[in-house]
């Protein structure tokens, strides 16, 4: 091999080792651009799913503040003329006149409003029959409304039966005396 023939191998030698050190050194670059890019679409991300809760709860809080569709809030609370409609479907009235003799020691020294937080409770925790639990799940989907909102239904029914008996009672008492 003559002299400018190896210079000519060496110089492309030369060539191709520093193009491929430009190159890795440039795939090392962008590699390490899309890793920081990477992170800052990992914190944006952070973010978004902090301001999704924050939203979330503005939601929660403006849902809770929405008037009751079955009830009438202008104290006491009483049935709106929907609520009155899901008590004659579910039989919420009856179910209160039948309930009532077994709850009236419980409630004797309570007042209205501790009655009728007795009553919320006693509605929520009560064991329902499978054909009390079918009529309030059918009367929820005829109205389009969820179960809880029959249940407020029915706790109203029954505070005021509680109510009812309470002044019935104490009327018979004062007769007696």
């Amino acid at each position: 091999m003559e002299d400018w023939q190896l210079i000519t191998w060496i110089l492309a030698g030369l060539t191709a080792v520093i193009l491929l050190g430009t190159v890795s050194f440039k795939i090392g670059l962008w590699s390490g651009s899309n890793n920081a890019d990477s992170d800052s679409y990992k914190d944006l991300i952070k973010q978004a799913k902090g301001s999704l809760a924050g939203i979330r709860n503005d939601i929660k809080h403006l849902l809770g503040a929405m008037p009751n569709p079955v009830l009438d809030s202008e104290g006491p609370i009483t049935l709106n003329d929907l609520g009155k409609s899901v008590s004659t479907t579910v039989g919420a009235k009856e179910w209160a006149v039948e309930t009532t003799p077994s709850l009236e020691d419980t409630v004797t020294e309570k007042r209205p409003y501790e009655i009728q937080e007795f009553c919320r409770s006693f509605v929520s925790d009560v064991a329902f029959t499978a054909e009390q639990i079918g009529r309030i799940e059918s009367c929820a989907f005829d109205f389009g409304i969820n179960r809880n909102l029959v249940f407020d239904v029915m706790m109203i029914e029954l505070r005021d039966a509680l109510l009812a008996r309470g002044s019935t009672l104490v009327a018979n008492e004062n007769e007696d005396s």
